[in-house]
C-alpha cells in the first residue's frame, strides 16, 4: 500500500514539473525540418534570414499552406521568448528574420499549424 502511494505521488510530481513554458517541446518526429541560414554562420546580434523547409517525416512531402513559427531557445540559458513568424515563400518553404542575442548552442523549435493540428520538431543550431 505504501509503495502504491509513493508511486502515485512521484507520478504527480513528474507531471507537474513539465509546465511553465509557453513553447513546449514536442516529439521530434512529428514533422521534419531543415533550416538554412543567411549568413550560414550567424553572428551575435546580426540579422539572420531563416529559410525553413517543413516536410512529413515518413512520406517526405512538403507541408504547404501552414502557419509556421520558429522559436529560438538557448540550450544553457534562458533568454525569454525569441519567436519568429515565418512566411511561405514557395510550397513547403518558409522564411523569416531574427537575431541571436548570444553565442553558443541553440535549439530551434519549429511548429507548423494546419487545419487545427499543430506538429513540431527541434533542430540544433550553433552561433559563434
Amino acid at each position: 500500500m505504501v509503495s502504491l502511494v509513493l508511486v502515485t505521488v512521484l507520478a504527480l510530481l513528474l507531471v507537474g514539473c513539465g509546465g511553465g513554458q509557453e513553447t513546449p517541446a514536442r516529439q521530434a518526429d512529428e514533422i521534419a525540418a531543415t533550416i538554412d541560414m543567411q549568413p550560414s554562420k550567424p553572428a551575435v546580434n546580426q540579422e539572420t534570414v531563416f529559410r525553413v523547409t517543413v516536410t512529413e517525416p515518413k512520406q517526405g512531402e512538403k507541408i504547404e499552406k501552414a502557419q509556421v513559427t520558429l522559436f529560438l531557445e538557448m540550450k544553457e540559458m534562458d533568454h525569454g521568448e525569441n519567436r519568429i513568424a515565418l512566411t511561405e515563400v514557395e510550397p513547403g518553404v518558409y522564411e523569416g528574420r531574427g537575431m541571436f542575442p548570444m553565442a553558443g548552442a541553440w535549439q530551434a523549435h519549429v511548429r507548423a499549424e494546419k487545419e487545427g493540428q499543430s506538429k513540431s520538431t527541434n533542430v540544433d543550431l550553433k552561433v559563434e
